[in-house]
């Protein structure tokens, strides 16, 4: 026989495996030469069943995913006719309520979900309470395996299986084996509490545990023989270190239905076609237990033979290679450049900073091993960061797997920019109507797949990110942007902010420009007039521009649609970029098409300066006429009149037209120049007037699509927590009108998770509404009910309690105890005392609700369902789980018949 003729491989990681791999073959052949310069690996050759196997061990000492990873990749060297794989072994169990995992039995790593078997994982070594962090999931065995699995599962099922009798049988060929790989006895297996690690150091648990009545927990006897393990299938967890600590274990289960922890896999799916076996010796804890690993180590190589017994010769011969196989699977993280929505120009009108981009390119661009590199593009507004930030991604984008441009301006921004990114790397077609905690389980995802072992060679570009947590200060826009960064410390990131103290970045603070050629080729450029570089008025407005590319390209855009000369421009506007108010009293002069458009400039500094729309400002001037600000009217009224002003604006460069979407955006510099020099006095009315814009755009969560149609509208909410408005809007006096848009903000908040900024307007709507209509009024009743949800989302449990309590018994006051509103109130206290643990409370709450909505709106209404299914979850929290199956049924058939069997609330209560 020669190399070609062996088909299936056989890694294992310690000698106790690899002995029992050996004895379990049918037949053992003489060993063959390989290349010892390209493959330090040692053979055992031989045949289990129809097939030719190859069995390695990993090197003495050396454990983990690497050396894992460097034994296949040299058996596929020289072995290269291997069409699968076997990672045969021990594992630590993760047992549950839902799997009864005991030492000796078997798992095999199979796809659940999304993960394909195996999901890698990295803690440092895992110690009892300390944290660890999932970095993603691998690819699944190969078809193959997965259809030979579901075939032996369903003989086990029907038959039971063989795993016991191999083992005696192994042990009766060779007695030598008998102490080590024997059963020990189920006398020996013994699963501690969580909460109890272990007491002796390097003692054995009999010694320092055993002799102290430890906790241990009690299990049934299984019905099988005690010897016969049982089989599980389902993820496998793999890590560098040791899983030693049951706290994580537990929480890994929690989250993920982990069944076993081991410590090399993760270092060969992607690259060695295989399915990963693995009999448990002990339980993930702190607990010693080497007594198992022999019989555990014999199990698994039992099945992995039992396996290979099911899957005929030719199935395997007629595959393609393993390298074949993996050679043609095209890199799972190359989603290439996505620049999304970033403000992008043509490369062509992009000068200089090479300099810049040489020093980004040492830092940034990826090397053989997973490190993380973070640059912090510094600098004044205009400067210039975003289009260099976007140069560099372009310029270098063949160095990376994918880049992605993220809007890091508000953490609402962010969240939106994960949700597309989401879009592109796992094709979801359907990211709407989310909420805060799908949003959040997006942005986990992504996260994830960005801190995959082997995906480590991306960039992602935050732009704008100019409000940073900064130690002692305070700002109400503020956010760490780290807590978006990868769970594990790898790729590249490009952060661009005006501020320059990052601590955790390498800084690099962009100038304006210094050479007054290239100063003077991108006036030319932006112009459109080449001889630009030869008019010696070009080269004094280059100068005065001081270098600075956003005054340069506004100058430049301008001179492009006027026939002006460049003398011409520097006698009119000599001031144009450092003294932008010239412009804005130039519109304010000329004509009343001017007017207009200067005071929609000025009213747009209490706007965000993206996705600016007419209808956005025509909601403000339906319900309330009144509201509109005279200055306005007229425009207002027209959107012809409205397109004409903001043309208007636009010609000298200060908006930009977004003709896919119909909106508009002004450049970040020149917003906050609106709101600090025209509007240096706050204007009461323009300011309602946008609140009152933003509130009646706001959809409520009972009409379709709301959460895709709100979306723009939370930027804008984010405007009116600026401070100068803020202080504002604390010194104003509010009408009833101005408490519903103040109502409405907080709503819209809340809604996109916004909650500290919600639970600050709720409470001024409280105190507004107390004021204004009573303490006593619906709508003041209504507030404080929105408040306590608030509260109860952020925790603060008691709060919610007592503004709960309020709002009840104002409307038992007032509407009566039957009341929708007075249900409502019923329901939501009923839920806080739940979160507090007050259960018999809740259950009274609960069933006071139920009756209350069977009574008023049906045994059917979906409310009354709703109200059942909280009455469920109490009954299942106090053990009431006969009552709790009762009233979980009841909502079931209530969904199917009301929803239908589809209906994802019907699917939710299956």
């Amino acid at each position: 026989m020669n190399r070609q003729d062996y088909t299936v491989g056989w890694i294992c990681a310690v000698q106790t495996e690899y002995v029992a791999a050996c004895e379990l073959l049918d037949e053992g052949y003489f060993p063959l030469p390989t290349d010892s310069r390209h493959d330090s690996n040692a053979y055992t050759l031989g045949r289990v069943g129809d097939h030719n196997v190859v069995i390695a061990c990993l090197p003495k000492g050396r454990y983990g995913i690497a050396s894992a990873a460097g034994v296949a990749k040299d058996m596929l060297r020289s072995f290269e006719s291997i069409r699968i794989g076997l990672m045969v072994g021990i594992g630590g169990g993760a047992p549950s309520d839902k799997h009864d995992i005991r030492l000796g039995d078997v798992v095999v790593g199979c796809p659940m979900k999304r993960a394909g078997g195996v999901i890698p994982y990295n803690f440092g070594k895992a110690i009892q309470d300390r944290e660890f962090e999932q970095t993603g999931s691998l690819n699944s065995p190969p078809t193959v395996l997965l259809t030979a699995l579901t075939k032996l599962s369903a003989d086990h099922e029907r038959k039971g299986s063989h795993i016991a009798e191999s083992v005696r049988m192994m042990i009766s060929k060779n007695q030598r084996l008998r102490g080590k790989y024997q059963h020990p006895g189920a006398e020996h297996d013994r699963l501690y509490e969580s909460t109890y690690t272990h007491r002796g150091g390097d003692h054995g648990c009999e010694i320092a545990c055993d002799r102290v009545c430890p906790p241990v927990l009690q299990r049934p006897r299984r019905d099988l023989d005690p010897d016969e393990p049982m089989v599980h299938y389902g993820l496998i967890a793999s890590g560098d270190n040791l899983m030693k600590d049951a706290t994580a274990r537990d929480r890994l289960i929690k989250e993920h239905d982990i069944l076993c922890f081991e410590m090399e896999a993760a270092g060969l799916m992607n690259d060695f076609p295989c399915v990963v076996i693995r009999g448990i010796c002990n339980y993930s804890d702190s607990h010693k237990n080497d007594q198992w690993q022999g019989y555990s180590a014999a199990a698994a190589a039992s099945y992995a033979r039992e396996l290979l017994h099911s899957i005929p010769g030719s199935q395997i011969v007629e595959k393609q290679g393993a390298v074949e196989q993996m050679s043609k699977v095209e890199n799972p993280y190359a989603f290439g450049l996505n620049l999304g929505d970033a403000p992008e120009i043509h490369q062509e009108l992009f000068i200089g900073r090479q300099s810049e981009i040489d020093t980004m390119s040492s830092i940034l661009l990826p090397g053989d091993e997973p490190s993380q590199q973070v640059v912090c593009l510094s600098g004044l507004g205009g400067i210039g960061k975003t289009q260099l930030s976007i140069t560099f991604a372009k310029q270098h984008q063949k160095a990376f797997t994918s880049i992605f441009w993220m809007n890091a301006k508000s953490e609402r921004a962010m969240r939106d920019s994960f949700i597309q990114v989401a879009r592109r790397m796992f094709a979801f077609d359907r990211l709407r109507d989310l909420g805060p905690e799908k949003e959040e389980s997006v942005v986990r995802q992504v996260r994830e797949w960005l801190s995959r072992p082997d995906n480590h060679h991306w960039l992602m570009l935050f732009d704008n990110h100019d409000d940073p947590e900064m130690p002692g200060e305070t700002n109400v826009n503020a956010y760490d942007i780290k807590k978006n960064f990868p769970y594990t410390s790898q790729g590249s990131i490009l952060i661009t902010t005006r501020r320059r103290n990052l601590v955790f970045a390498r800084v690099i603070r962009l100038e304006n420009m210094k050479s007054p050629d290239e100063c003077l080729d991108l006036l030319a450029r932006r112009s459109r007039r080449p001889e630009a570089k030869q008019d010696i008025h070009a080269r004094q407005l280059a100068d005065r521009m001081d270098g600075l590319p956003l005054a340069l390209a506004t100058a430049g855009d301008y001179l492009s649609q006027t026939p002006l000369s460049f003398s011409e421009y520097l006698e009119n506007h000599e001031r144009f970029w450092q003294d932008l108010q010239d412009i804005a009293q130039e519109l304010g002069e000329y004509g009343a098409q001017n007017q207009e458009a200067a005071r929609l400039l000025q009213l747009l500094a209490y706007f965000d300066n993206q996705e600016i729309w007419f209808g956005l400002l025509q909601k403000g001037t339906g319900r309330e006429p009144a509201i509109v600000p005279p200055c306005l009217n007229t425009l207002m009224s027209s959107k012809i009149r409205f397109s004409q002003a903001m043309t208007l604006l636009q010609e000298y460069s200060l908006f930009e037209a977004h003709h896919e979407t119909g909106t508009y955006s002004l450049h970040t510099c020149v917003h906050d120049w609106t709101l600090d020099w025209l509007n240096r006095k706050i204007r009461i009315d323009l300011f309602r007037f946008g609140m009152h814009c933003v509130a009646e755009s706001v959809v409520v969560e009972s009409e379709p699509q709301y959460w895709e149609r709100n979306q723009p509208l939370g930027a804008h909410a984010m405007r009116f927590q600026h401070p100068r408005l803020i202080q504002v809007d604390l010194e104003d006096e509010y009408s009833e009108g101005q408490l519903r848009d103040l109502h409405m903000i907080a709503y819209l908040n809340k809604a996109q998770g916004r909650l500290e900024e919600a639970r600050e307007m709720y409470q001024r709507v409280v105190k507004g509404h107390e004021k204004v209509l009573g303490a006593e009024h619906p709508a003041t009743l209504t507030s404080v009910s929105n408040l306590a949800l608030v509260l109860q989302r952020q925790g603060k449990y008691e709060a919610a309690e007592e503004m709960n309590q309020r709002a009840l018994k104002g409307c038992e006051k007032l509407l009566g105890a039957e009341h929708p509103d007075t249900l409502t109130n019923i329901n939501n206290l009923a839920l806080v005392l739940q979160c507090q643990g007050k259960h018999e409370a809740a259950e009274k709450m609960n069933q006071q609700a139920l009756k209350g909505r069977e009574k008023l709106l049906g045994a059917e209404h979906p409310d009354t369902l709703s109200s059942v299914s909280n009455l469920a979850l109490v009954l299942q929290r106090q053990g009431k789980y006969e009552a709790a199956e009762e009233m979980y049924q009841r909502v079931l058939k209530g969904h199917e018949k009301v929803l239908g069997v589809e209906h994802p609330d019907t699917l939710n209560n299956v």
